[in-house]
């Protein structure tokens, strides 16, 4: 049995993922399907309630969830980033695959963060040509310049020993995931179009466990 955990409204602002996981979950046929594939889902659709209650990407608190993940000085942690803390810490075994949904409202291009498959797996290779058959291209250039990530062709490698703030991270270096892939889809476009988009992505991944 193959374990697969997504994560999706980490922004409150975001929402295709919680929009698509819904879609997905709902659809009887395809849990069954997924059953009869060996996959065990567990699926945390909204990290961030408060912030997908008042359309924010923060908190309520006014922090960003998703750069509080550091290994050292965890003072001033959002209650949030303690809790998920302590209930992945409680985990024993790794999941196999991690996948997080997110947007990106700058963009109406489409990127993604790969931890541990390569450029050249199947399942990264799935992935973009889900994207083209969106007719969306893919983004270069500096993602988030507080972090100065760089993307290349729609791509970002993530190393194990990477100490960026993000949920993400933290559970790839902390070995609570063998791999894993966060999608950023482009936020400008509009949320049936991007919905769309995340539930074909996740059913792809799915198809490459």
């Amino acid at each position: 049995m193959k374990r697969v955990l997504i994560l999706s409204g980490i922004h409150g602002d975001e929402r295709s993922g919680p929009a698509a996981l819904f879609a997905i979950t709902a659809d009887r046929a395809y849990r069954a399907r997924l059953r009869r594939m060996g996959i065990a889902l567990d699926i945390l659709p909204l990290l961030n309630p408060g912030g997908y209650l008042a359309r924010s990407r923060l908190l309520p608190g006014g922090r960003d969830l998703n750069r509080c993940f550091f290994d050292r000085r965890r003072r001033k942690e959002p209650t949030e980033c303690t809790m998920l803390r302590t209930y992945f810490g409680r985990m024993k075994k790794p999941y196999d695959v991690l996948i997080s949904l997110h947007e990106d409202p700058e963009r109406t291009t489409f990127y993604l963060y790969d931890y541990g498959n390569g450029r050249e797996s199947r399942l990264i290779h799935r992935i973009f040509r889900i994207v083209q058959n969106h007719r969306i291209a893919h983004y270069t250039g500096i993602d988030d310049p507080t972090l100065g990530v760089m993307v290349t062709g729609g791509y970002v490698r993530v190393a194990r020993n990477d100490r960026t703030p993000s949920l993400e991270d933290f559970l790839f270096r902390n070995r609570k995931a063998k791999r894993g892939v966060t999608i950023e889809i482009p936020g400008k476009l509009g949320l049936a179009r991007r919905t769309e988009l995340v539930a074909n992505i996740v059913r792809g991944i799915l198809a490459e466990v």
